[in-house]
């Protein structure tokens, strides 16, 4: 009984790696993002700079705020109290899958900390936005005061 229970458990585990190896990302793109925020943008006490890098979170450039889905997941969140140079930012990330990841990547202050982009709100995105990222990716791009 214990031969067969242990050649099962060899088995489903013998599975499990194979299925994970074959569903795994088969490619791996690197995405570099240089944020500044302009010098005209008063940086708050307590502000935070939120990266946004995803696949299906269209940046405010050329529509309405609240028109947008803004409910994504910060990529990074950074302390702006914290950093060395508040003003200048890199994010170094990765993307996935195969063959091309499309992406669009922005930041914003976020002035009140609620983690969700407020119309009103400093923001600057990838003016190539969306980007069909197939190997290495490097953008600039600046944070602006909202229009």
């Amino acid at each position: 009984m214990r031969t067969t229970l242990r050649r099962s458990l060899s088995s489903a585990t013998a599975l499990l790696i194979l299925a994970t190896t074959t569903l795994a990302c088969s490619y791996l793109w690197h995405v570099t993002l240089d944020i500044t925020i302009a010098e005209d943008v008063e940086i708050p006490e307590g502000a935070q700079l939120v990266i946004i890098q995803d696949g299906q979170a269209p940046t405010p450039d050329g529509r309405e705020p609240a028109d947008a889905p803004w409910g994504v997941v910060a990529t990074e969140t950074i302390e702006l109290d914290q950093a060395e140079d508040a003003r200048t930012h890199r994010y170094e990330g990765s993307t996935c899958c195969s063959p091309v990841e499309t992406n669009y990547s922005w930041a914003f202050l976020d002035l009140d900390r609620d983690g969700e982009y407020d119309e009103g709100e400093p923001y600057g995105a990838d003016p190539n936005n969306p980007v069909e990222v197939d190997d290495e990716y490097e953008v600039a791009f600046v944070v602006r005061n909202a229009p």
